[in-house]
Parts: C-alpha cells; structure tokens; sequence
C-alpha cells in the first residue's frame, strides 16, 4: 500500500469521529499553516515504529542482525543497527531456549550479570540491550562462542513498507496521534480501546 492509500485511510478513520476535512488548517506555532495531511505525514512513520513494538512478533517481519558476536569470559557482544526497533529472537547454540525480550540496564536482573556465578545461563540466558559510544549492543549471558543459531531483528520502517496486514494498526495509531495533536481526546480515547482490542485479539 503506498504512503498516499495509508494517509487517505487515516483521513477516512477520522472523518468517522469528528468533522475533519480535507480543508482543514491549523496554526502552528511558528505560524505556519499546515492542512491536516501534513500532521498525518508527520506522526505515520512514528506510527508505523509504535505498532511494531506493540504487535506480537508472530505478527511482524524479521531481519537478521548482521553484526558479528565477540566473545569475553562467557559474555557475548552483538552490534546492533541503526534501524534496530526491537529484538526478535536471539539463540546460541547451548542455550535451552531463545530469548525475544531484551532486559535494560535500569532492570535490577541487569546487576546480577556482572557476577559469573547470578548471570544468566544455558538453561535460562538473559540479553541486555545497552548503548556504548558507538552505538547500541546486545549484552548475550552466557555464550561459549561467538556462533548464534538465531540473530534477529524487528527493524525502523517507514509506514508504506510495513506488510498490508499491519496497515490497520499504523492507521488506528496515526488517527489518535492526529486526534491528540488537536485535543480531541475523547476520540483518542475511542480510538486507543479499538487498537488495544485489535491487538489483545492477535495475542490469543
């Protein structure tokens, strides 16, 4: 679907709840008159970023992550792309079970890795996610080599790129990101229980 067919079917979605229209104006702050396309152009590709990190990953495409694993006392280090939205699935050859959800540094679990004896293991691994100053990484407890059987990744689209199946969702979201722009909040509101229960639905 092209970016022009998705903007058109948030135009639609909003029509249904307020009087939008394809006139319609509004000042910015720096004076600016901008139609409402142009707030729906805007927010479609945070959007399409927020659906992704929301939908449940049998939902979404994966890519492989290409970067290469180094190996230090046990602790794997994967570089991690510039377009990284969201792991998908992590394995290494000893592991028991692959790993989809990633801990932060913020996380209490995160501290006990630094200690040979707490960090994660074959039977229960843990991947961190953490910023170095070259960029983002993937924390891997514990790894004996640098091969993984399994390294992908949930990458940063632009909207018309997402697989039909998906345009729904990016709709429903951009609409409210539109309607809260404007203040309407009881139609983001609206709008916001419509998407959770899309979701819920898929998580079934």
């Amino acid at each position: 679907m092209t970016r022009a067919d998705i903007i058109a079917a948030v135009k639609v979605k909003l029509e249904e709840l307020t009087p939008f229209s394809e006139g319609l104006v509004v000042l910015s702050s720096s004076t600016d008159v901008k139609p409402i396309q142009s707030y729906i152009d805007k927010t479609l590709n945070e959007a399409s970023d927020e659906v992704r990190m929301l939908l449940p990953l049998h939902m979404l495409p994966a890519d492989v992550i290409s970067g290469t694993v180094t190996v230090t006392n046990g602790v794997g280090v994967l570089p991690l792309a510039s377009d990284y939205l969201r792991l998908y699935a992590i394995k290494a050859p000893e592991w028991a079970r692959e790993v989809n959800r990633p801990i932060s540094v913020e996380n209490p679990e995160y501290l006990l890795q630094s200690n040979p004896h707490t960090r994660g293991k074959s039977q229960k691994p843990v991947v961190a996610i953490n910023r170095t100053t070259t960029g983002r990484i993937l924390e891997l407890y514990t790894v004996a080599t640098a091969e993984l059987t399994k390294q992908l990744y949930v990458k940063q689209v632009v909207a018309e790129t997402n697989p039909d199946p998906l345009v729904p969702y990016i709709v429903l979201m951009c609409a409210i990101k539109v309607c809260d722009i404007f203040g309407e909040k009881e139609n983001s509101d609206a709008l916001t229980k419509d998407l959770t229960q899309m979701i819920k639905l898929q998580a079934l």
